[in-house]
């Protein structure tokens, strides 16, 4: 059994984010330990050999009870048998983290916390729907930096009301922090999200391309003279602080989904639960889940996607040899226009490139 990495839907909220579309629920306490059993039971019917790193995302995971918390990461550690918890990682709100929560959590295994900031301006906060204050992610960051060290916040760019000046303060506020780890996401607007159904309306008005250059390029000359490593398009991390679990993604280890909603994937084919909580927790552990059987050209895909997200890039020796003539060919007007640069056998982003990878990676395909 090759290595593996798990990762841990928990779809939970209190409220609705107005950008977020990933799979979630408001639904209450007493389904959410029957969603804890049916965990726990998925991972006892899927999960064997070695895992390597454990990942809890959502939705809310801060919202699990320590009592629920503490079953999950037994099973996981029981049927990973030589689970090696160099990385554990549990998401939370600012609002839920308390000097307790964070015990109850170490308690359970986590050694890592990332917390879900978004922005240190209330106005913005306000408008997006986040549930927290800056003074309550400032006090939380400060807590979770002294009971776990290990921290990351997440950030967002070109969000309504937000003006480059608000941003600098906000990665200011980050590395006076002394946070180790920090993601840095530009909105995107998913259909179907309250912003997005704003921006339909024309009642916002989106951030211009500059601005979000101006913000993504302020973000990389600021954590580089921090001392953060800029080693994938939206992570930054100190020395030794690299994100493993999610460094997986991008270095094509397989990994386990638990979870309504939940991915997996092992070099061959793709799967996906159902996306209902109320249905999974029905199957007790053998929920209803789509295949998708990987062709050559969607490995090719991935290995292009995956690999040039890093600042690594993409080693050219690992191109499978039937690709090679349209690689070859593809990437030569990116090179002339400076979004791709080729040297020592590996293909590699410029700091350009960087911020239009979406569009490069959508002409290499």
């Amino acid at each position: 059994m090759a290595r593996q990495n798990v990762y841990v839907h928990f779809p939970f909220c209190r409220s609705r984010c107005a950008y977020c579309d990933f799979y979630s629920t408001l639904l209450g306490a007493d389904v959410q330990h029957r969603y804890v059993d049916a965990l726990c039971r998925e991972a006892e019917a899927r999960i064997s050999g070695e895992v390597q790193h454990v990942y809890v995302g959502g939705g809310t995971p801060s919202l699990m009870c320590p009592d629920d918390m503490g079953r999950l990461m037994g099973v996981l550690s029981e049927r990973g048998r030589r689970l090696q918890p160099s990385e554990c990682t549990i998401e939370a709100n600012p609002d839920d983290i308390s000097a307790d929560w964070l015990r109850h959590a170490r308690t359970a295994g986590f050694n890592r916390v990332s917390l879900g900031v978004q922005s240190f301006n209330d106005d913005v906060l306000r408008f997006v729907g986040r549930r927290h204050s800056a003074t309550a992610a400032r006090k939380a960051a400060a807590l979770a930096l002294d009971l776990v060290g290990n921290v990351s916040i997440d950030l967002i760019y070109g969000l309504p009301l937000q003006t480059v000046d608000d941003f600098r303060r906000d990665v200011e506020t980050a590395i006076a922090m002394g946070v180790p780890h920090i993601s840095a996401y530009a909105l995107t607007y998913e259909e179907g999200t309250r912003l997005w159904r704003l921006r339909h309306e024309g009642s916002l008005t989106e951030t211009s391309d500059e601005a979000e250059w101006e913000m993504y390029d302020l973000l990389m000359n600021r954590l580089a003279d921090a001392g953060y490593e800029h080693y994938e398009i939206s992570n930054f991390a100190k020395p030794g602080y690299v994100a493993k679990h999610n460094s997986g993604y991008w270095d094509g280890t397989f990994y386990v989904g638990l979870g309504a909603a939940a991915h997996s994937y092992d070099g061959a084919c793709r799967r996906w639960n159902v996306a209902d909580v109320a249905q999974y927790v029905a199957a007790d552990g053998q929920p209803y889940f789509e295949l998708e059987m990987l062709t050559d050209q969607m490995r090719y895909e991935e290995l292009l996607m995956t690999r040039l997200r890093t600042r690594r890039g993409l080693r050219l020796a690992d191109v499978p040899e039937p690709f090679r003539p349209q690689l070859d060919q593809k990437k030569v007007p990116h090179l002339a226009a400076g979004n791709l640069e080729e040297a020592d056998g590996t293909l590699r982003l410029t700091r350009k490139g960087l911020f239009r990878s979406d569009d490069v990676l959508s002409d290499l395909f």
